[in-house]
């Protein structure tokens, strides 16, 4: 039962007091009674009417790209639980093409206060990760009133969460599609090639305590950033093409023989 509950039932009892007094013939009593009643009243009604007061924070930084995931102008920075990386509790933006961005949060809950959030940049149907200082960025949520809180912050693109095929960096990859590289510890599908859909598929277990062994390549006990990170080097490596080892004395046999043509 609320407050204001209990001090409008106050409000009957001290006007039976009263009552019953009057009957009584106990003027003093009765009258005590109903100033008694009118406190009872004045405070039940400031509890009731009282509005649910807000607390605000403000988010403001830079975003520095990684590869060819570069920040620009309108690109959405969203703000999710780093218990769960699918419920996003507010967004901002880029608002310049050097990577400022800002975010205005507002919430009427005071149990919200301390809960763990980070921020993500979307860009398109592609979301990534936002990192400082090379880990996830996270932050608790402690919002004021009437003048917000603020924390500054200074990132770098991270690993793509979802979406999008992928990109430079600690932030990208190469896209997978069918086929694949041969990697039975990365190829959580068993689709018999390591690709994107491997690595998307262990996104979706980003943070998460329930999940299926395989999810976790790495072996550490939990399906992070690291997971990804391992994941995407390994497509990088296995994608990248390799040069002939003799290579370099082609090159010079080549070179040896233009020269001698030239003298003849």
């Amino acid at each position: 039962m609320g407050l204001h509950l209990y001090l409008i039932l106050g409000i009957d009892l001290a006007s039976s007091f009263a009552f019953w007094c009057s009957r009584m013939k106990f003027p003093r009593f009765a009258m005590f009674a109903l100033v008694l009643s009118a406190v009872w009243f004045t405070a039940a009604a400031g509890f009731a009417s009282q509005p649910t007061i807000p607390s605000n924070l403000q988010v403001v930084g830079t975003i520095t790209g990684t590869g060819s995931i570069q920040p620009v102008t309108n690109d959405i920075v969203l703000v999710v639980r780093v218990a769960n990386l699918n419920q996003t509790e507010g967004q901002g933006s880029v608002l310049a093409n050097d990577g400022t961005f800002f975010i205005d949060l507002s919430k009427t809950s005071n149990s919200f206060n301390g809960t763990n959030l980070t921020l993500q940049l979307k860009k398109g149907n592609a979301i990534y990760q936002l990192n400082s200082n090379g880990t996830r960025f996270e932050f608790p949520y402690n919002g004021t009133f009437p003048f917000p809180s603020r924390i500054s912050a200074a990132l770098t693109v991270g690993v793509l969460v979802s979406g999008g095929s992928g990109g430079g960096g600690t932030g990208g990859g190469t896209g997978g599609g069918t086929g694949g590289i041969k990697n039975d510890t990365y190829d959580v599908d068993a689709s018999g090639g390591f690709n994107q859909a491997d690595i998307d598929a262990v996104t979706k277990f980003l943070g998460k305590t329930n999940f299926p062994a395989k999810y976790d390549v790495n072996k550490d006990g939990v399906v992070n950033t690291r997971d990804i990170i391992d994941m995407r080097k390994a497509l990088i490596e296995g994608k990248r093409p390799t040069a002939p080892k003799n290579s370099t004395s082609n090159a010079r046999t080549t070179t040896k023989s233009t020269s001698t043509t030239s003298g003849q």
